[in-house]
């Protein structure tokens, strides 16, 4: 063999060595390649699995409450419960946060339910808004709901008494408007005969009558509503009189705040007269005198919405003004920090309020509106007994038929609020 052919195949040998290398190496890498793309199928499917599993905790969590009437005592409030391994490996538990950090001390209150899963290293997290719901009672339908007489007296202190507004009128029994200057200038619902002028449309001879709240109305509201002493209050006239006040979660004047806006005052039999003033929140009247009135210029709504701003359990006047509050007039800052008004709170006196009365008004006795300047509810007005000796507007507002608060919904159970579920951080 020449030397020339000894190097020919030599350099053949290298070329054959370094292909052999190459293929070597490629092979190398794609097995690593190979794993680590298995570790991400394996790190994407625990990541999967992990999230199934968190949904999978908030189901569970809510049927063993659904199941377990003791559960609020059961439960310790943000601790985990759990972990429950599943069929398939991994784990999950859940968690129940009441954010008032108490579970065990209302049970009607709404909470938050979380979900926590794991599988190999991966952990995900989902959260739902429960709430104690049930049917509402269908007084809620209206703007306007009486359980028994409608009055407009004529020759009483106003000749046109009529009842505006964008719901319906709905009495348990006969409507007629009486003289030739009242009317109802919207829909209305009667149990009984509609005589008279109604404007809108006239839908009598219904049933089953409208569902009137029962006796348990006010328990709810007394259980966890913050008590004002009747001799708190400043007494003018032969009445107690809350006057250029500020009521709150934020502000009770009377004593302690409650964080829910509920004050329940015992009017052992007094007139309570409630005027010029600002409240958010709930007010509760037991034992008030028959002389007792919400009057002058208000702007009220309730703390949070749906809930109710005024349950009475006695007849009541309402003689509110068309004109909202002033500041600089009461000299009261009506929208301090904890309270603001529209999203806005400062610390002077030059605001203006436009008159409102928002929310529930649930009056246990009759109902009197006899105010001239177009007063103006937005919510639902539900009494026993109704005298309109004024012009008035009923608005409705659909929020409480859709969130029924307690004492006007039928027995409730717990619902995942609609819309609330969601992934958070773990």
């Amino acid at each position: 063999m020449t030397a020339n052919r000894r190097k020919q195949h030599g350099t053949v040998y290298v070329a054959v060595l370094g292909i052999s290398m190459i293929v070597a190496m490629m092979a190398l890498a794609g097995a690593t390649v190979g794993r680590l793309e298995l570790r991400r199928s394996a790190s994407r499917s625990d990541a999967i699995m992990a999230r199934i599993l968190a949904q999978e905790a908030i189901e569970f969590g809510f049927n063993w409450m659904d199941k377990n009437p003791n559960w609020r005592t059961e439960l310790t409030n943000g601790i985990a419960h759990g972990p429950f391994h599943a069929s398939g490996g991994g784990n999950f538990r859940f968690v129940a946060t009441d954010p008032d950090g108490d579970l065990a001390d209302d049970a009607e209150e709404g909470f938050v339910l979380r979900g926590v899963g794991r599988s190999g290293d991966a952990v995900a997290c989902e959260e739902v808004e429960v709430a104690f719901t049930g049917e509402p009672l269908d007084c809620l339908l209206s703007a306007l709901t009486v359980n028994s007489a409608v009055s407009m007296p004529n020759g009483s202190l106003f000749a046109w008494k009529t009842i505006y507004g964008d719901g319906i009128v709905s009495v348990n029994g006969n409507l007629a408007t009486g003289s030739s200057y009242s009317k109802v200038d919207c829909d209305a619902w009667a149990t009984g005969t509609i005589t008279g002028d109604i404007e809108g449309f006239a839908d009598e001879l219904q049933s089953p009558a409208r569902q009137m709240p029962g006796a348990n109305v006010f328990d709810y509201y007394i259980a966890n509503g913050t008590p004002i002493e009747i001799t708190a209050i400043p007494e003018s006239s032969g009445k107690r009189r809350i006057i250029r006040r500020l009521i709150s979660p934020a502000a009770n004047p009377y004593g302690p705040a409650n964080p829910n806006g509920i004050y329940v005052i015992d009017c052992q039999g007094e007139d309570l007269v409630i005027h010029i003033a600002r409240i958010v929140g709930t007010i509760v009247l037991l034992n008030n005198g028959d002389g007792s009135e919400i009057s002058n210029a208000m702007c009220w709504e309730p703390a949070e919405a749906g809930m109710p701003a005024l349950l009475v359990e006695n007849n009541i006047k309402l003689n509110i003004a068309a004109n909202g509050l002033i500041e600089s007039v009461d000299n009261v800052n009506y929208n301090p920090p904890g309270t603001p008004y529209e999203g806005e709170t400062d610390n002077d006196e030059s605001d203006l309020y436009s008159p409102r009365m928002w929310g529930i008004i649930y009056c246990g006795g009759r109902l009197t509106v006899d105010q001239y300047f177009g007063f103006v509810t937005k919510g639902a007005v539900v009494c026993e007994e109704y005298e309109l000796d004024s012009i008035v507007t009923h608005n409705y507002d659909a929020v409480h038929l859709n969130n029924p608060p307690p004492g006007f919904r039928n027995d409730g159970e717990l619902r995942i609020v609609p819309g609330s579920w969601r992934s958070v951080a773990y």
